[in-house]
């Protein structure tokens, strides 16, 4: 196992506002051009960065088939009283410091949230990315994301369209785009619970990104260009993929391997603490089409000890190997443990024993709970 604990500072310099919309006259001008965006009711235009080409028919109509989960009964949580919370924006606080091992990654993504998968997907450069939760609301919020970056030519445009202050011509900007949406007010009414935290946490996460030196798509236009031209290509897809379901992530693996693209990188958040592992998960993670460079991607909320995460990486044929094992029941025992010693530390851990590593602990506390 490698370990590395790494203490830093979420806030920025003073006044750092890497590609945030300016004041004044040019939030002005930022306003008149989302007002032409809106009612000009021009199509999309589908110019691409380069070395991003719109899918093909035969590439959408793999994507198409993919099958949806049901919407869930419930929505999980950590404790029964955040039980049914629609989690619209991430506050993972040091998420960079998967970008190492993520960029340049290609192959396919998927993975849970909202905000998460754009910098994901900026750092990955992926073929293909499939933006999944179980809650139906964050579907209904990377419609507004999807239209957003078809409209946003820059970083200023794209964050304007999530202030406050532009609320009103922005949703007479999705009401155009989604006009013959079936969730449309679904949509709408989604973007209106989200619209301020989202901007909030994408200011946030811009001040972070730029303090730290790492790229992202609310800081670097080029990387800003790259994530819109992979949405506006079709290359990016929208899920309702349940982790405890049979049908979205089977779909998954089947539609990867028809594709020809690895699943490279699997992020779950902090997910597996919602839960043992279950019989499905386990034949949902079997079933991914990974290759030797594929990665799980975890968080795992320490927010008592340090107000974040721990951040933890897998490779995704180890994992596959771990949930093989029947003696593994939870993620207690797949990620290492690491002591927190204060609040500015923040873990950062790779996961590379095998299962056998732990299965002498798992055989004895299986017999102290059988009372032997």
């Amino acid at each position: 196992m490698n370990m590395v604990s790494v203490s830093s500072s979420v806030s920025g310099p003073a006044g750092a506002r890497a590609g945030l919309p300016a004041r004044g006259a040019r939030h002005l001008a930022l306003g008149l051009v989302l007002a032409l965006l809106s009612f000009s009711g021009l199509t999309s235009v589908w110019a691409q960065a380069p070395g991003v080409a719109t899918v093909t028919a035969e590439q959408k109509a793999i994507l198409d088939a993919m099958p949806e989960d049901a919407e869930p009964e419930k929505l999980n949580a950590t404790r029964k009283d955040l039980e049914d919370r629609h989690y619209l924006t991430g506050d993972e606080l040091h998420l960079d410091l998967f970008y190492p091992k993520l960029k340049d990654l290609g192959g396919g993504y998927a993975g849970v949230g909202s905000d998460q998968a754009y910098l994901f997907i900026g750092w990955q450069k992926p073929d293909f990315a499939w933006v999944t939760d179980y809650d139906p609301w964050i579907s209904d919020l990377h419609e507004s994301y999807r239209a957003f970056f078809d409209k946003a030519e820059n970083i200023d445009e794209f964050l304007a369209l999530w202030s406050p202050k532009n609320i009103k011509t922005t949703r007479e900007l999705l009401e155009t785009f989604h006009a013959d949406h079936p969730r449309k007010a679904n949509i709408l009414h989604v973007f209106n619970k989200a619209s301020y935290g989202i901007y909030s946490r994408l200011r946030k996460l811009g001040r972070a990104m730029k303090s730290r030196d790492v790229p992202s798509f609310v800081t670097d236009e080029a990387m800003y260009q790259d994530v819109r031209a992979r949405v506006r290509a079709g290359r990016v897809k929208a899920m309702q993929c349940n982790l405890l379901a049979d049908k979205c992530m089977v779909g998954l693996g089947e539609a990867s391997r028809k594709l020809g693209v690895p699943l490279r990188a699997l992020y779950v958040s902090n997910a597996e603490q919602y839960w043992r592992y279950k019989d499905q998960f386990r034949a949902n993670i079997a079933a991914q089409n990974f290759d030797e460079k594929s990665l799980f991607v975890r968080t795992i909320a320490i927010k008592p000890a340090n107000g974040d995460y721990h951040y933890n990486l897998q490779a995704g044929h180890n994992f596959q190997r771990w949930l093989a094992a029947d003696w593994i029941r939870s993620y207690h025992q797949v990620a290492p443990h690491v002591r927190v010693a204060d609040k500015d530390t923040i873990p950062f851990t790779i996961q590379d024993k095998e299962p056998e590593s732990v299965k002498p602990a798992a055989k004895r506390d299986k017999k102290k709970k059988r009372g032997g």
